[in-house]
């Protein structure tokens, strides 16, 4: 049976769901934008964590590399931080100063309110909403934002987020999440595999230069080496969801991470290896970078109207 409680997390309230058989588990700060601070799971008679998380309220305040946010509304960059709309010129603070972008929204800096959770034998969904006001000048449109995170005793996790405009014109929506994806050890001995891509061409700034290139690295499975990634795809696959795995070949697990295409749904993902090559980011994305001025995958969201998105992982054995 999975259970729930509130347990304190330095000057946070940190959330969670436990199996109290197995062990599997999902921890978040509903306060701190519903950031994911770890999730484990029970496989091979060991418990995987397999969120590289927080352990601390320090380290969350620092929030370095935005680890595992949610990314709202908008994920990656924009351009100097200014975009047009409806013939307005807003402005969004500079927080990559050293490219002189703005970078991943400001959905960390608001709190999402718990209203129910359903607890069984076999899963547990917590939902959660969050009423924006539009009380921040460069995104003056008020709008609800509902979110559900849902675990499951087949080691899985999956989130759906719905946005419903409650502004009485058309107003820019994108979306992003930042998780970063640990099997254990350095990420040079796990194994990746790629939907069908291609790459988005960037400038010095990490901005699109208004073309993708073919992509055709880990089409396969291959091991990540010593590569290093900071870079934007954009989905080609046929199917969907698209998925990337990540397989720990010497543990056997693989991570499923899949994010679904239709609709308004996850068209681009980042991925990102961090310093410490102890975890990689997977980062599905609505749009392109810069989506609020170049429009590649940018939501228009009519009054009263609604949109949503759905993504999750899974870890899975690979034993014959």
């Amino acid at each position: 049976m999975f259970i729930y409680r509130v347990q304190a997390f330095g000057k946070y309230k940190q959330h969670v769901i436990e199996h109290s058989h197995s062990g599997n588990l999902l921890a978040f700060i509903p306060e701190k934008g519903a950031t994911i601070t770890d999730a484990k799971f029970r496989l091979h008679n060991k418990l995987w964590s397999v969120i590289d998380g927080y352990t601390s309220a320090e380290e969350l305040r620092h929030f370095e590399f935005y680890k595992n946010a949610l990314l709202f509304p908008f994920a990656n960059r924009i351009n100097n931080g200014t975009y047009e709309w409806k013939g307005n010129t807003y402005h969004f603070p500079i927080n990559e100063t050293e490219r002189n972008n703005a970078l991943h929204g400001f959905a960390t800096q608001y709190g999402f309110e718990v209203t129910s959770v359903d607890l069984a034998s076999d899963s547990a969904v917590v939902y959660m909403n969050w009423n924006y006001e539009g009380d921040q000048t460069a995104y003056p449109f008020p709008l609800r934002v509902d979110l559900s995170y849902e675990i499951t005793a087949d080691n899985g996790i999956t989130a759906r987020i719905k946005v419903a405009n409650q502004h009485s014109e058309v107003i820019p929506v994108a979306l992003g999440w930042h998780p970063y994806f640990r099997l254990g050890g350095r990420l040079n001995y796990w194994e990746l595999k790629l939907p069908k891509c291609q790459q988005v061409s960037t400038d010095d700034r990490m901005l699109p230069e208004g073309e993708t290139v073919p992509f055709a690295g880990f089409f396969r499975r291959k091991r990540i080496g010593d590569l290093t990634f900071d870079d934007c795809f954009k989905v080609t696959a046929k199917g969907d969801p698209a998925e990337v795995h990540l397989q720990h070949p010497t543990a056997e697990v693989r991570l499923r991470y899949w994010q679904r295409k239709s609709k308004n749904g996850f068209q681009y993902f980042q991925l990102f290896t961090p310093p410490l090559r102890q975890s990689i980011a997977i980062e599905p994305m609505t749009g392109n970078i810069n989506a609020f001025n170049n429009g590649e995958g940018l939501v228009s969201l009519a009054p009263q109207a609604s949109t949503e998105w759905v993504y999750g992982f899974q870890l899975q054995s690979i034993r014959s």
